[in-house]
Parts: structure tokens; sequence; C-alpha cells
């Protein structure tokens, strides 16, 4: 329950900083649906955690959209610090799964 009222929180977060999904034309339909889309998408990526690899490619693509991409500049940015976080998730997982190889092979 704590875990699904932070994500409550962090989709009311989102709403109200003005990145809130305009589909309705009343407010509070759009922040219900912004909030919904929020914690549906933090799932379905915590869903994807156990398969190698497919959970920095799925957020690289979602976020790609998100990005302004006028500026080019603000794009290559955002694009190099993702590259980044999934290279050091790529190297930390093999680093754990090549020690408990060695653990279990001697």
């Amino acid at each position: 329950m704590l875990k699904l009222a932070a994500q409550i929180a962090c989709g009311f977060i989102f709403a109200f900083s003005r990145n809130q999904i305009t589909l309705f034309s009343s407010d509070i339909a759009n922040i219900i649906l912004t909030v919904v889309w929020v914690v549906t998408l933090m799932n379905s990526l915590n869903m994807l955690d156990n398969m190698d690899g497919i959970n920095g490619t799925v957020t690289l693509f979602v976020i790609l959209p998100c990005l302004d991409m006028d500026n080019e500049g603000l794009f290559f940015k955002y694009l190099v610090l993702i590259d980044g976080g999934v290279r050091r998730s790529n190297h930390c997982f093999l680093k754990v799964q090549c020690a408990s190889i060695k653990n279990v092979h001697g």
C-alpha cells in the first residue's frame, strides 16, 4: 500500500507541475487521467524489471517523445545521460552476475 501511495503522490506531483495529459475539457478529469497514467507506467516498468536490458530500452522510448526536439543541445544532453545510465546499469548487472558465477563454480 505504501508503494501505491507513493506512486499516486508522484502522479499528483507530475500533474500539478503543469505536465498533465489534456484529453478532456475538465481539469479534474485530466489530473485523474495523468495520475492513472503515471501509476500504470511505473507498474509496467516494474513488471519488465525481470528481463535483462529491456527496462532501459523501454524507458528510453518513453522519454524521447517527452523531450523538446527543437532544442538540439538539450536533446543530446538527455540522450547522453540516458545512454550513461543504461550502460552503468548493465555494467553493474554483469558485475553481480560474474561474481555469483565465481561463487558457484569456486
